[in-house]
């Protein structure tokens, strides 16, 4: 699943560039994509849903991930995933709060599988991984 969505997002972001829409790009351009392939490959899909784990406030900002896809079927299953996407800008990006909200999915449904999305350019992808609670090896588009 993760080298689908890797690919479809290098396609449809050579699409955009293409068209000149660099400076619209956001990591709400990449919902989109990873939505329809999720959709497409049968997942039951909740973006921008209560991050299970966390406490949250009875009031304000509740803090929310991304994506919560919940594999296929019971025969064919695969791995619920949690996705938290970032586009990145700047080297060494702030990435402690999606981080956070990973961690607690993984604690609260271990079964799941926590995946960071960070796009951008790879001169600034100048991740601190031995810091994550995440598999260790990136894969690069």
């Amino acid at each position: 699943m993760l080298y689908r969505i890797k690919r479809g997002l290098a396609g449809y972001v050579s699409y955009l560039a293409a068209c000149d829409m660099n400076k619209a790009f956001s990591e709400y351009v990449l919902y989109e994509p990873i939505l329809r392939i999720l959709l497409a490959r049968g997942y039951m899909v909740e973006c921008e849903c209560e991050c299970p784990g966390i406490p949250q406030p009875q009031r304000g900002d509740r803090k929310r991930l991304d994506f919560y896809a919940i594999g296929p079927s019971a025969a064919q299953r695969q791995f619920d995933l949690a996705i938290e996407v970032k586009w990145v800008r700047q080297l060494r990006p702030q990435l402690d709060g999606d981080i956070e909200k990973l961690t607690a999915v993984l604690k609260a449904k271990p079964k799941a599988l926590a995946l960071l999305c960070v796009f951008g350019r790879k001169s600034d992808l100048q991740l601190p991984l031995q810091t994550l609670p995440l598999p260790p090896n990136p894969t690069y588009a």
